[in-house]
């Protein structure tokens, strides 16, 4: 279910628009979900965001009302209720499985960006077989989307994969991932891979969530020894006049002036994400007495935005509502991710704060909420803590330190329990 959500294969699917492929998966899922029933937090939290959404398209707004765009979220919506079914009541993933999945997994978007850089080089810029359909030109620069429709997904996809790396092998073994770890035995070549697609990608998204999970290694102790590191990592790309770096700083100073406008005068893209947030936030006190500013115009009406992201509001406000984006977000909150977590801020700046009917948005809410699951199985003492080859260490992460992890019966190794034998 992720990788058919995340990837966009474009010859069969398309660079935009519905993907057939994810439609044929989709519309099983409501079987699927009668064969494993259960009442939870996604299926209560989900039913209520679809029905409102149902709601004011239908019957507020029953001149613009859509029944393909409506069923369209429906679908969505479900898929993510049978996902957290399978992954929080039907224990169907271990947190072994799921590492070397994420590790298969950005292995694989290394070797076709390798390979779509090699074919950039020679000059062959289109091979759509290869998901290679880009328009580039010599502004643009080189410009790599490995399984992704575009360079920005792919980025906001491997650093939220790495992110969710980091996350489960600091809930195995009990103890955070240190960066002289990352590049240890174990983590090297993940690590590596994930620099390396950072720098053939091209992409200026891709410098702004490797410095979100950069975050993840400036606590405790290891503050002093990371932080002068990535002070002058930041400072030679500064003045290496990189082009895609420079476009985020850019991009962060037009966004400190909380002016939507100047976000996209300055950078046309970046401001397809950035813009709604920019807009959302300056203008919150002027909208919030506004009846449309809570219950949307209808289905579609964002999409007269299209081509002006600064007059957007972030999510589904100007479809739906503010009501929308607040169900939308307790239903994040509550099944993906934790309010104050690295995994928030790639949902704020990554996602632009909402779900939307966006295939790749799900699938990577599907990656935070396996991750969480496995969060809160390290915190009820559900997962065994193995130790790598710095040990566990309890003081780095003092909230595991009376979660020793249960002992397995004789003969069998912790690593091969699943969670439900606990």
């Amino acid at each position: 279910m992720i990788v058919l959500m995340v990837i966009q294969y474009i010859p069969l699917e398309g660079s935009a628009g519905v993907s057939p492929v994810k439609v044929a998966m989709m519309a099983v899922m409501p079987i699927i979900f009668l064969a494993n029933f259960n009442i939870n937090k996604a299926v209560v939290f989900g039913a209520m965001y679809w029905l409102w959404i149902f709601f004011t398209a239908y019957f507020l707004h029953p001149l613009s009302f859509r029944t393909s765009t409506v069923m369209y979220c429906g679908m969505f919506v479900s898929t993510f209720m049978v996902f957290y079914t399978l992954i929080y009541h039907k224990h169907v993933l271990t947190i072994d499985v799921f590492i070397n999945f994420i590790r298969c997994f950005i292995y694989a978007y290394t070797g076709i960006a390798i390979i779509q850089t090699l074919l950039h080089m020679v000059g062959i810029w289109n091979m759509p077989w290869l998901n290679m359909i880009l328009f580039v030109t010599e502004e643009s620069g080189m410009r790599v989307n490995g399984f992704s429709q575009e360079p920005s997904t792919f980025a906001r996809t491997l650093w939220l994969l790495y992110y969710a790396y980091l996350k489960c092998n600091e809930y195995l073994r009990g103890s955070k991932v240190s960066l002289f770890q990352a590049f240890g035995p174990e983590h090297r070549w993940v690590t590596i891979c994930v620099i390396a697609d950072t720098a053939m990608m091209g992409s200026a998204t891709c410098f702004i969530a490797m410095g979100v999970v950069s975050l993840y290694f400036l606590r405790g102790y290891y503050l002093f020894l990371t932080l002068p590191i990535f002070a002058g990592i930041f400072l030679i790309l500064r003045n290496a006049e990189i082009k895609h770096f420079e476009r985020v700083v850019a991009v962060a100073n037009a966004a400190s002036s909380m002016n939507a406008g100047s976000v996209r005068q300055t950078d046309t893209s970046a401001a397809v994400r950035v813009a709604p947030i920019v807009n959302t936030c300056s203008n919150l006190a002027n909208n919030i007495t506004d009846r449309d500013f809570w219950i949307g115009h209808g289905c579609d009406y964002s999409l007269r935005f299209r081509h002006s992201p600064e007059r957007r509001n972030m999510g589904d406000i100007d479809d739906y509502g503010l009501i929308s984006l607040i169900l939308s977000w307790v239903l994040v909150f509550s099944c993906c991710v934790r309010l104050r977590s690295i995994g928030a801020i790639l949902f704020l700046l990554g996602l632009g704060g909402g779900t939307n009917n966006v295939a790749y948005s799900w699938g990577l809410l599907y990656i935070l909420c396996a991750t969480r699951y496995f969060y809160e199985q390290r915190r009820q003492g559900l997962l065994p803590v193995a130790e790598d080859e710095g040990g566990r260490n309890d003081e780095a992460y003092p909230e595991y330190a009376e979660l020793p992890g249960p002992s397995a019966p004789q003969g069998e190794s912790l690593r091969d329990m699943k969670p439900t034998a606990f």
